[in-house]
């Protein structure tokens, strides 16, 4: 009884989406249903089973398939040669010897295509021109691969001759020269193909908005974006990137919850845009929400999880992921490493198949945490390879450890430097007390052009500045890092200014900096200045500062009891039967002694 072509349909349609979904084991039960309904001689189904095992990546399964078939035609052919010039070991050489062979008697234009498609995907741009013109014949899939082809090597200049000389054009073509002026950077040129286009589709309005966004021009972006009259998943999942990326996070969360339909790409996107911004309650809030995960997203949450030191809860993640990439990985790696899991940290190392370089820097770093630079030293050397940011981790292993010379040995090795090298080393020159240094490594990364400095290089000079007293230089630091470099103050920074004031003596301008920072003093900015108190025996201001270390942290037995003891001082003054003129001595020694408050809240900073 022959077959309808309905149930040979149905057949086919069920292996296409196995191929899509890359569910080889789904689409060997589907196998065996042919085989059991006496439809495994059936050509046009066998077509659609190499396509499929080709699409899961078994190329074995898809060559067997195609050598059961009697009478392979065109289309069997040109499903196999795709199959092999992508999944086989020597792929090009493999597919050119199937397609010039003996056995394939039957050429098209879509077999020529596979083939130069095959070509383009080695990246060698002359062998693929070279096939170009071999064939026959070209249809306008032809001319898009070599256009497309330039444009992704670049040669603009190439991809636009070809263009030009193109017989027709269809979206494919359009896009594909769009998509060449954006990728470098030419807005101008790109916007012209744009308003140009016979037809704007979804996919040429989403490159164009995302040409600019990638530029920075995130206003043009979203204009493109919202001119758009059918938007896809995918073009408000890229304006959601785009605008993360950039800093932009709240527009991003809003754009998200205008979205209509949401796939696990924009879930994925949204978690690691909050992982990546520093909202880590936020990101895990919606990672909960997602109604599916990814290893995307699970690995963002991997990462927000270390942030917060909860690396029992990131391994918990990760040994739940039913496929593992290497970037989840690494991500796991590197969690260990940040908190000084070395052991953890070496057994995943030593079970990666792969180990890339930031798996190798990771293990460098694990190293240094540990304390021990020199295994940091032997782990660099063992190293396939080194870029900027391992040398930075072999400085900073060094600095870290406080083995400063050996440090700025390295630092001078360095084949070239980045902020991050020189903040590795004025970080640990203020750290282990050589401020001079500090600072004349300060004034030397101003004249290499090592770099805007950042807030965390400001964090290290202003330290260095405080821990050698110099009030006069810190003040100065203070100001140019705002005024010269725009960068806005943090409460370490005010943290710095409080402890020079403190040092130099001037409590009651470092108090009046505490109650007017725009931060709320935490309990180290209050211990700083009841050092600085005890340091200058001031035992009122000792009392101001301990009684807010107690508000704020109840549980510091030590602000508890410096205030019994304050108090207790202040008692037995109280009762002392010192002779009147005595105390006033002392009344007016003190009163000499202390600098006065302001009265009109400006910080007076001397010397």
């Amino acid at each position: 009884m022959p077959v309808l072509p309905e149930r040979l349909e149905a057949i086919a349609r069920s292996l296409r989406s196995c191929g899509g979904a890359r569910d080889v084991a789904e689409g060997k039960r589907i196998h065996a249903a042919i085989a059991d309904e006496g439809l495994a001689r059936n050509r046009y189904l066998a077509n659609h089973l190499v396509g499929m095992y080709a699409k899961c990546g078994s190329l074995d399964l898809a060559q067997r398939v195609f050598d059961s078939i009697e009478q392979p035609d065109v289309f069997s052919w040109n499903v196999l040669i795709t199959a092999v010039a992508r999944l086989h070991s020597d792929g090009i050489r493999a597919a050119a010897h199937l397609f010039f062979g003996d056995r394939m008697t039957n050429r098209n234009v879509v077999s020529w295509n596979s083939m130069l498609t095959a070509n383009a995907q080695t990246g060698q741009i002359y062998p693929t021109l070279e096939f170009f013109h071999r064939m026959p014949q070209w249809d306008v899939v032809s001319w898009n691969t070599i256009v497309v082809t330039f444009s992704e090597a670049e040669l603009v200049d190439e991809s636009k001759r070809m263009f030009d000389r193109m017989p027709a054009r269809d979206e494919v073509s359009w896009n594909g020269m769009l998509q060449c002026y954006a990728r470098i950077g030419h807005l101008e040129m790109a916007a012209r193909v744009f308003a140009v286009m016979p037809h704007v589709s979804v996919i040429a309005s989403t490159a164009m908005a995302h040409a600019y966004a990638s530029q920075g021009d995130l206003d043009r972006a979203q204009a493109v974006f919202h001119d758009m009259p059918d938007k896809s998943v995918v073009s408000w999942t890229m304006m959601i990137h785009a605008l993360a990326v950039r800093g932009e996070l709240y527009r991003a969360l809003a754009l998200f919850h205008d979205m209509p339909h949401r796939n696990i790409v924009s879930w994925a996107t949204m978690v690691q845009a909050m992982v990546d911004s520093g909202y880590t309650t936020q990101a895990l809030a919606c990672f909960a929400r997602m109604p599916q995960l990814n290893v995307v997203a699970c690995t963002a949450v991997i990462a927000a999880h270390a942030q917060h030191g909860d690396i029992h809860s990131a391994k918990q993640l990760f040994d739940s992921l039913p496929e593992r990439d290497g970037v989840a990985v690494v991500t796991m790696l590197a969690s260990f490493s940040l908190h000084g899991y070395v052991d953890q940290a070496k057994e995943m190392f030593d079970g990666m198949a792969k180990r890339n370089i930031i798996a190798w820097t990771a293990m460098l770093a694990a190293s240094s945490r540990r304390g021990d630079p020199r295994q940091a030293e032997l782990v660099f050397h063992l190293m396939p390879q080194w870029n900027m940011v391992s040398w930075n981790a072999l400085v900073a292993a060094f600095a870290h450890n406080g083995h400063l010379d050996a440090a700025k040995a390295m630092f001078d090795k360095l084949p070239d430097r980045n902020l991050m090298s020189w903040n590795a080393m004025i970080a640990a020159y203020s750290q282990y007390g050589r401020c001079r240094d500090a600072l004349l490594f300060f004034r030397c990364m101003n004249c290499d052009g090592g770099g805007q400095p950042n807030a965390i290089t400001f964090s290290s000079v202003l330290t260095a500045c405080s821990h050698a007293g110099l009030l006069r230089e810190s003040w100065r630091h203070f100001t140019s890092m705002v005024g010269d470099f725009g960068i806005q103050p943090v409460r370490e920074h005010y943290c710095c200014i409080v402890d020079v004031l403190g040092r130099s003596g001037e409590l009651s301008d470092a108090e009046d900096l505490i109650h007017n920072m725009p931060f709320l003093p935490t309990d180290i900015t209050w211990r700083t200045f009841l050092s600085a108190c005890r340091t200058h025996r001031q035992a009122s201001d000792v009392k101001v500062a301990a009684e807010n270390i107690v508000e704020i942290d109840p549980s510091n037995d030590a602000a508890y009891l410096t205030l019994a003891n304050s108090y207790a001082a202040g008692a037995t003054a109280t009762t002392s039967t010192e002779e009147p003129e005595e105390q006033d001595k002392e009344t007016n020694l003190d009163t000499r002694l202390k600098p006065k408050k302001n009265t009109d809240n400006t910080i007076h900073l001397h010397g």
